[in-house]
């Protein structure tokens, strides 16, 4: 079924309140609580500003939930129909989170912890961590949030991925902050290791030789380093990785070949991930899907992608492309057509938007070949 998404990915009401969430206060050192008594039964408050989600890296990143794991805020009618427009659109939307999660790799707090639970590593590791993760979301797109059972196939997905974020955690914690700290990463498990050079001098060039303002270039100051007093698994960490995979539909869907996309559906499907985030722990202070409406949504999803996501790119050390590489084999495994070269060059290309003379003259004869049959198969003819 992985392998089948893959390569079709190829291819190319909603009054839900006035607003959806109520905003918090702003905050400077410390969260502000919004006044109980400004909040309607069933209305979150929203997520903090862009620049503030930072803070959550010393907050525990799989908060408690109730046995359902539902929040009293979730609209079931929507929920569903953010379900059914992703499974309707499932081989581009397999496709935009292909290209989110080579960007979430790239932020130091996750790729330290996937490096750290040795499990992501390799090509062989990386291809089952993330059919995995594949065969998890398809179930959060297939089944039903309505059953609050024993059996529910949802309910039972997440929390086993709850289970997983929280091992993690309290491994990755007692590793940095135990009796005997250490860093998360084992640098000499990678000494050894020898890297694609001229794919990723070929990438890096094509970025520096670019019109990313420079602004955009810079990791904030605020998000520096692997290790630290925070949490191995943390709030932030959730941010970003839940923009993996509701970011760019919402953001972009032009440059996913999601023509057709109503604002009916983003809402839906937007909702359908804050839901989603809740479930798996993200506080709604960090729960970026909670926004008023639409058009701030798209606002705040911008400002993750060039304050937060892009910067990323601009700084990649060694140990992040030992762990990028591994994924990019990892996706070829999958399906062939899909070669590290071909995504990098994709990524840069039709979501960054850039030039990339240097990824093309990269390309080998097979990624050519590759790029043909990607094409062809999915009838997409890219200028």
């Amino acid at each position: 079924m992985i392998k089948s998404a893959v390569l079709i990915f190829c291819i190319l009401s909603v009054a839900h309140a006035a607003e959806w969430c109520l905003k918090p206060d702003p905050i400077s050192a410390s969260v502000a609580e919004t006044p109980a008594e400004k909040l309607a039964p069933d209305t979150p408050k929203c997520s903090l500003e862009s620049p503030e989600l930072v803070m959550g890296r010393l907050v525990n990143g799989t908060a408690d939930r109730d046995a359902d794991l539902l929040p009293s805020w979730v609209d079931l009618k929507l929920a569903a129909r953010g379900q059914k427009w992703a499974l309707d659109n499932i081989p581009l939307i397999s496709g935009s989170h292909i290209f989110g999660l080579m960007f979430v790799l790239a932020f130091p707090d996750n790729n330290a912890v996937l490096l750290f639970t040795n499990q992501s590593d390799t090509a062989n590791l990386a291809m089952k961590r993330y059919a995995s993760t594949i065969e998890q979301v398809n179930t959060w797109y297939n089944g039903s949030l309505k059953e609050s059972t024993d059996d529910n196939d949802i309910l039972s997905s997440l929390l086993r991925v709850r289970g997983l974020h929280t091992a993690a955690m309290k491994a990755g914690n007692e590793r940095m902050h135990g009796e005997n700290p250490r860093p998360l990463i084992n640098k000499e498990l990678y000494e050894r290791v020898q890297l694609d050079e001229g794919m990723w001098k070929a990438f890096e060039t094509d970025l520096k030789n670019s019109d990313v303002t420079e602004k955009f270039r810079k990791v904030p100051e605020k998000y520096t380093g692997r290790d630290g007093k925070y949490y191995a698994v943390s709030q932030f960490q959730q941010a970003m990785t839940q923009f993996a995979f509701v970011g760019f539909p919402v953001l972009f869907p032009e440059r996913l070949f999601l023509l057709d996309a109503k604002d009916e559906d983003l809402v839906a499907y937007n909702h359908l991930w804050a839901v989603l985030g809740h479930a798996l722990g993200i506080e709604d202070e960090y729960n970026i899907a909670l926004q008023p409406d639409l058009k701030t949504t798209k606002e705040y999803y911008q400002h993750i992608y060039e304050n937060w996501y892009l910067p990323q790119f601009f700084n990649l050390d060694f140990h992040t492309k030992v762990l990028m590489e591994a994924q990019l084999q990892g996706f070829e495994k999958i399906d062939d057509i899909l070669t590290p070269r071909t995504l990098l060059l994709r990524i840069l290309r039709d979501i960054v938007k850039i030039p990339v003379p240097n990824m093309t003259r990269e390309l080998t004869p097979k990624d050519h070949h590759k790029m043909l049959q990607f094409h062809a198969k999915g009838n997409l003819f890219y200028k």
